[in-house]
């Protein structure tokens, strides 16, 4: 008995695509463009060959009701010498049987009634995807999200760059108005792609402009104070002021710096925009004794101040070590005079 797959699905663009077949995973249906544009899918279905056949009779009918045979809805017969046919059916349930003739051309084995079904191609389109730009670092989030319509389920998100494309894996979706989608990793090692949604049809919706994907600046290096350092009497006393400086990164424009007491997640103090690769706080009344970890970003904004480039975080920590102060041994009492 033969056996295939038939669906015609969604996208745009003129091509061929679709269904896998089970023996050869050729494509069960290709399309192309009217004269208004729109897609005219041809389904191909395909049945195994046997090498003693003079020809093959194929007859297509509208499915009747569940359980019902499909009485005299035929819509299609055909022969062909080749075991596949090339039909056009437009959206619904049929059933067909196809009927082997010998080499004298008679009728000696049918498949008898199978059913079949075509659905309906979609066009998708595509509205927003954001982020459109992805800054990669360690805290970014690597999920984009697409919006349009008829994003169909079973639709592929891709990115393409020159030869290579790379296919997003769905996490969730909302209807056919919008789905999440993250990307292999090699995406993420930067460049400008053009995303694309296909529908199962092979039908494809291209984004109207890029998705920027911008690889981390490296982290800042030969970091001071070093690692554990720590400021006492002697340090404070020399100079009262603490002073924090790193490496200039290449390419860095300005650079984001944070001191955390341990322990805590909000900063003790945040600097935002440092042009150099250092900083020094004079009012060191922000700190206290204990230990703090002290981190540095570099960035990288475009003519316009916008932020096109963060960097990976460099990090490391100090403390602050002073003697617990006595109280002044004042005398009370006591005669004075003025004037």
């Amino acid at each position: 008995m033969a056996s295939f797959a038939l669906a015609a699905l969604c996208g745009a663009g003129g091509g061929a695509g679709g269904g896998a077949w089970a023996e050869d995973a050729q494509p069960n249906y290709y399309y192309s463009l009217d004269a208004q544009g729109r897609p005219v899918f041809t389904q191909v279905l395909r049945w195994s060959s046997d090498e003693n056949a003079l020809e093959y009779e194929l007859v297509v009918r509208k499915a009747g009701p569940a359980g019902a045979e499909g009485g005299d809805s035929e819509v299609l017969r055909t022969r062909t010498s080749e075991a596949k046919a090339e039909v056009r059916l437009e959206v619904g349930d049929y059933q067909y049987m196809i009927t082997t003739f010998n080499l004298l051309g008679r009728a000696e084995a049918e498949t008898g009634w199978l059913p079949m079904r075509v659905l309906k191609a979609e066009i998708p389109s595509i509205s927003q995807v954001s982020p459109s730009k992805i800054l990669m670092d360690e805290h970014a989030d690597r999920r984009v999200t697409v919006s349009g319509s008829r994003l169909v389920s079973g639709c592929k998100v891709l990115l393409a760059q020159g030869q290579t494309t790379l296919q997003g894996t769905e996490l969730r979706r909302d209807g056919d108005e919008s789905l999440v989608v993250l990307f292999p990793d090699e995406a993420y090692l930067g460049g400008e792609y053009a995303l694309e949604v296909e529908n199962p049809g092979g039908l494809r919706a291209v984004l109207d402009g890029k998705l920027s994907i911008s690889p981390p600046l490296p982290a800042a290096e030969s970091l001071s104070p070093t690692q554990g350092f720590v400021f006492g009497p002697a340090e404070l006393k020399a100079r009262h002021t603490i002073e924090f400086s790193w490496r200039p990164v290449e390419g860095a424009t300005d650079y984001r710096l944070a001191i955390y007491p341990e322990g805590k997640a909000e900063p003790a103090l945040a600097k935002e925009g440092l042009r150099d690769p250092g900083y020094a706080i004079d009012d060191l009344s922000v700190l206290d004794r204990g230990v703090y970890a002290w981190k540095v970003v570099a960035l990288r904004r475009g003519a316009d101040g916008e932020l096109e480039q963060s960097g990976l975080e460099a990090s490391s920590t100090f403390s602050i070590q002073l003697p617990a102060l006595k109280q002044a041994g004042a005398k009370a009492g006591g005669t004075y005079f003025g004037h």
